[in-house]
């Protein structure tokens, strides 16, 4: 479904993306053999190797109004960005971590089309 489109901001990528990535990718190393944040080249944020099942991409985001604490389960929705939807043609798995804005909490999501 698409609905309203938010502008891509410079400015809140700047103050959010690395150390978005760094909280997603030092979790994830606390399951997973090999966790690599990737250089950024519009394309998915994080690369996963477990031990044994196979390897899986992960996209990370902030939503904002998601300050901190538990998940604001009485949102009706989560808002994933149109440009994201590129994902669903990779040949891999992608997930999309949601991030707090504080940066202390996350939901994974599977990318998936329906």
């Amino acid at each position: 479904m698409i609905g309203i489109r938010k502008e891509f901001s410079r400015e809140l990528y700047n103050e959010n993306d690395y150390a978005a990535k760094v909280a997603v990718a030092n979790y994830l190393k606390k399951i997973y053999n090999i966790v690599v944040i990737r250089p950024e080249n519009y394309n998915a944020d994080i690369s996963v190797t477990p031990f044994i099942k196979d390897s899986f991409l992960v996209e990370v985001g902030i939503k904002r109004g998601w300050k901190s604490g538990k998940f604001p389960w009485n949102w009706k929705d989560v808002q994933i960005e149109e440009r994201k939807y590129k994902y669903l043609n990779e040949k891999i798995k992608v997930y999309y971590f949601i991030c707090s804005r504080d940066l202390k909490r996350g939901l994974l999501w599977l990318m998936v089309l329906t």
